[in-house]
């Protein structure tokens, strides 16, 4: 199983450098079988952009999240509150191998109906 999931293109970035290795989630997969994670770059790029594999998923507290991840977390301890404000629960996705493709492409040349996920959305193929 495989899955597409919408990244702010800053944090793309960072992924791609290797200076953000967790990914924070308020939801995560409920299939436990991931392969690849499709990183579609949100607005402006509106494109997928590469694709990770998962090393695994560290669910906790926010604060817990918070010290174990944030010297590789790529946001700032601000953002990571503002995002989990409200929730007694967090997922740090850990990135394991990252692939930056050499071209972009839309999702819709892969994907009938295609529309970006809020979050993520499961895929049963490879794009």
């Amino acid at each position: 199983m495989n899955a597409i999931m919408s990244i702010k293109p800053c944090f793309c970035d960072s992924i791609f450098k290797g200076l953000k290795r967790y990914e924070y989630r308020k939801r995560v997969f409920k299939h436990a079988d991931m392969d690849k994670v499709y990183i579609y770059a949100s607005k402006p790029i509106s494109k997928i952009v590469g694709y990770f594999t998962i090393k695994r998923i560290i669910d906790d507290t926010p604060s817990m999240i918070w010290s174990q991840t944030h010297e590789h977390g790529g946001i700032t301890k601000k953002q990571f509150q503002e995002y989990f404000q409200g929730h007694s629960v967090a997922h740090a996705i850990e990135i394991d191998e990252v692939v930056k493709l050499d071209t972009p492409f839309e999702p819709k040349e892969a994907i009938k109906d295609f529309t970006p996920p809020q979050n993520y959305m499961y895929v049963d193929r490879d794009l």
